[in-house]
């Protein structure tokens, strides 16, 4: 029984320098690393490439543009006062709202106007 003892207890002692069921660190920070590069690619990459496209939209913004604002408003730019980064939208027959450049969510072109307003327009 006592050689058992022994015989077991010498198996469980490791080999000098070998640490047995250790991966190495790089392989430890492999999953780590490709789930980063996953997250970049599908999240924060394509999320750049949007505030790039509404930066230059904001940027491009000019007097007659159809614009909807975030809070849902649909009008026309009538004035921009550059100093303050301030639009002064037109919305209705006698509706003037000043708005924050920031706040437009985005423009309307010409071609995405809709049926309603094509109507008016023919008339």
């Amino acid at each position: 029984m006592l050689t058992t003892l022994l015989y077991a207890a010498d198996s469980a002692v490791p080999a000098a320098g070998a640490v047995p069921g250790q991966p190495s660190m790089i392989a430890s920070l492999m999953p780590l690393v490709l789930i980063f590069i996953v997250f970049y690619f599908m999240f924060i990459m394509p999320q750049r490439k949007e505030q790039k496209k509404l930066k230059e939209m904001m940027a491009s913004l000019k007097v007659g543009d159809k614009v909807i604002t975030n809070a849902g408003i649909v009008g026309t730019i009538s004035k921009i006062l550059e100093k303050d980064d301030i639009l002064v939208i037109k919305s209705g027959e006698n509706t003037t709202i000043n708005v924050l450049r920031p706040y437009v969510s985005r423009k309307i072109e010409k071609e995405e106007a809709s049926p309603v307003q094509a109507e008016e327009t023919k008339k």
